[in-house]
C-alpha cells in the first residue's frame, strides 16, 4: 500500500523529471539557436574576409600598375636628363671654345692698344726731345 508520503514523493519525482525534461529541451533549443547564430556569423565573417581579400588584391593590382607607370616615367626622365646633359656638355664646350678664343683676341687687342699707346708716348716724347714741341 502506498502511503500519502509515497504519493507525495512520487508526485515530486514526476515534477522534477518533467522540469528536468523541460530544462533539457530549453537547453537543446538554446544550443540549436546558438549553433545557428554561430554558423550565420561564421558565414558572414567568411564572406567579409573574402570580400576584403578581393579588395586588397584589386588594390595591390592598382598599386602595381601605378608603380609600373612611375617606373616608366622615371625611365623617360632619365633619358631626357641624359639628352639634356649631352646638350649642356656640347654647349659648354662650344662656350668654352668661344671664351678661349675671345680671351686670345682680347689679349691681342690689349697688347696692340698698349703698344700703340707706348708708341704714341715715345713718339710724343721723341718730338719734344728732338723738336721741342709736339
Amino acid at each position: 500500500m502506498a502511503t500519502g508520503t509515497d504519493t507525495d514523493l512520487q508526485q515530486l519525482k514526476d515534477l522534477i523529471t518533467a522540469g528536468n525534461i523541460a530544462t533539457q529541451k530549453q537547453i537543446t533549443d538554446s544550443n540549436a539557436a546558438l549553433q545557428k547564430q554561430l554558423t550565420d556569423t561564421n558565414t558572414t565573417l567568411q564572406k567579409q574576409i573574402t570580400d576584403l581579400t578581393l579588395d586588397v588584391k584589386v588594390g595591390f593590382a592598382k598599386v602595381e600598375t601605378s608603380f609600373a607607370k612611375v617606373e616608366g616615367d622615371i625611365r623617360e626622365l632619365r633619358s631626357e636628363l641624359k639628352a639634356l646633359d649631352t646638350k649642356f656638355d656640347e654647349k659648354t664646350k662650344n662656350l668654352d671654345q668661344r671664351i678661349t678664343s675671345r680671351e686670345f683676341i682680347s689679349r691681342g687687342v690689349a697688347v696692340g692698344i698698349t703698344v700703340t699707346i707706348v708708341g704714341g708716348l715715345l713718339l710724343a716724347f721723341g718730338k719734344i726731345i728732338f723738336f721741342g714741341k709736339i
